[in-house]
């Protein structure tokens, strides 16, 4: 009975490190998906109207402001979406994805399109996903997680036998 005990006792923390680490990959996993999915973005600036299906950034000036208080909310500074059409040289259509305030608060959009004047507008930036910074956010983020189950030992080398010295269990003396 009691070598049954220790064969449990001694499965259990190899268990337990099993499903620890296999919740350390799927934290880390989610970690990189977020990365990814908000990535690492450099704008740089449009002349001119963007192309319909760019993703942009649009400053607004004073005028726009007020212009768009009523469809946007009161003191926006930017505007993130994409470009759906352009009608003309004096308006464009984006499908918003965010709104951000002069105070640095944010809300998110569902693509809901708006037309802006481009003389409401400050200008353009394209959105664009930059591959080195978003690796580079992946692979601090994959080194970190494995630094950490590393350093807690929580993926074991063993071969899972007795702690209590393994061997053959010996009679009792003067047997």
């Amino acid at each position: 009975m009691s070598m049954i005990r220790n064969a449990a006792r001694s499965t259990t923390p190899s268990a337990a490190r099993v499903a620890t680490t296999a919740r350390l990959v799927r934290a880390g996993t989610l970690a990189g998906a977020l990365g990814l999915s908000t990535g690492c973005y450099t704008t740089r600036p449009i002349l001119g109207i963007p192309d319909a299906g760019t993703p942009v950034v649009a400053a607004l000036n004073d005028r726009g402001r007020v212009a768009m208080a009523d469809s946007l909310g009161q003191n926006v500074d930017r505007v993130e979406g994409t470009a759906v059409r352009r009608e003309g040289d004096s308006t464009v259509i984006l499908a918003v994805n965010r709104v951000r305030f002069i105070s640095g608060n944010e809300n998110r959009w569902n693509g809901e399109q708006l037309t802006f004047r481009v003389s409401s507008l400050r200008g353009f930036e394209e959105r664009r996903l930059s591959r080195a910074r978003t690796g580079a956010l992946v692979g601090l983020s994959v080194g970190a997680l494995v630094a950490f189950i590393v350093t807690r030992q929580l993926v074991s080398g063993g071969s899972g036998g007795d702690r209590d010295g393994g061997g053959t269990p010996q009679p009792p003396a003067g047997s």
